[in-house]
């Protein structure tokens, strides 16, 4: 239809343009405010937020202290089971974080750190499916089913197990889980009471112990066999120069070391042990239980933690053992751990 006979063509243009933006503006408002209290045929309902979990892995059961899980922990995943222990899925961390929905209920979470790492030095016994129940859950140490050995590195091992219960009411729920590092790492220096040399390819460094297996609560489980953990590294240390009464003479003081990676030490289960053998007639010089001895080292300041709290807290080791220069044998030892030194000349296996 033609407008009448002069007609402003520019107002009607505008007049029209404004009626179609205040019908538009209206449907919307009106979509706003019933979509959720109301259902149409041509609406879905609203969906109430998920319950559920977001669970938070922190490494902080370390001395000093403090969350290192960034700096220590290369991969993590949460393993979940129903109130009746029955395994429900895995759940790998998105950096220390994982978030699960699940209905109301009562549920039990395993997390390990480093198992699904590509060079991962632990797996399970036997992967978990839908008829497993935690209480089965079993890691072991990578080909070490029969008596072996190790040596080399141990990728660094992580647990953390709690209960989780998930309330009836919409949106997650946060939690920390706290992990507890299994790997350890010894350092073993020899040095010789006059300060000569020591070579320590004189020598042989291993630790000997069953704990290749680990139980879902993370207890050392006893098989029968012991692994030996042999050094990943070793090599001499100058420590200055010994110069003679007339000061005209010196000589270097060079120490030997070895470094071993081990497993957990577990107070209820046996102690490693330490041995040092010479090459030359098979001579062992050195068989110390490990545990039995870093226990004289924990600090008065620590004495709220428990020992195996303790063990499980500090994962760097040192043992200086001073040896006789002319028959090798080991005349007393020194442990060193941060700042505190216990040097001891009397001892008894």
């Amino acid at each position: 239809m033609k407008p009448p006979p002069g007609t402003n063509l520019k107002n009607l243009f505008f007049v029209k343009l404004l009626s179609i933006i205040r019908a538009t503006a209206t449907l919307f408002a009106t979509a706003a405010i019933t979509s959720c209290d109301a259902v149409y045929e041509d609406l879905d309902p609203c969906e109430p937020n998920p319950s559920g979990v977001d669970v938070k892995l922190v490494y902080d059961r370390n001395l000093p202290g403090g969350d290192a899980f960034a700096k220590s922990v290369h991969c993590a995943t949460l393993h979940l089971f129903n109130e009746q222990g029955r395994y429900i899925g895995s759940f790998p961390c998105e950096g220390n974080m994982v978030s699960i929905d699940l209905p109301a209920g009562r549920y039990h979470a395993i997390a390990y750190g480093g198992m699904s790492c590509t060079d991962a030095s632990y797996k399970f016994a036997s992967v978990p499916s839908e008829v497993s129940h935690y209480n089965e859950l079993q890691t072991v140490l990578t080909d070490t089913r029969a008596p072996g050995e190790w040596t080399g590195k141990l990728h660094p091992h992580f647990h953390a197990n709690a209960d989780i219960t998930v309330a009836d009411t919409e949106g997650h729920s946060q939690m920390a889980m706290s992990l507890t590092k299994n790997t350890n790492n010894l350092r073993v220096v020899l040095q010789h009471d006059d300060g000569s040399a020591v070579d320590p390819d004189d020598f042989e460094f291993y630790i000997t112990a069953d704990n290749s297996t680990m139980a879902h609560d993370n207890s050392v489980v006893k098989t029968g066999n012991d692994v030996i953990y042999r050094n990943w590294t070793s090599g001499t240390i100058p420590m200055g120069f010994i110069v003679n009464e007339t000061q005209d003479e010196t000589k270097p003081v060079i120490d030997a070391y070895a470094e071993i990676h081990f497993g957990r030490m577990d107070t209820k289960a046996d102690s490693p042990v330490l041995h040092v053998r010479r090459k030359q007639g098979e001579k062992e010089i050195i068989n110390v239980p490990l545990t039995t001895y870093f226990r004289m080292i924990k600090s008065k300041e620590l004495e709220e933690l428990s020992l195996q709290d303790y063990l499980d807290m500090q994962d760097q080791w040192s043992i200086i053992f001073n040896l006789d220069s002319d028959t090798q044998e080991w005349i007393g030892f020194t442990i060193k751990i941060n700042d505190w030194i216990v040097n001891i000349l009397d001892f008894d296996f």
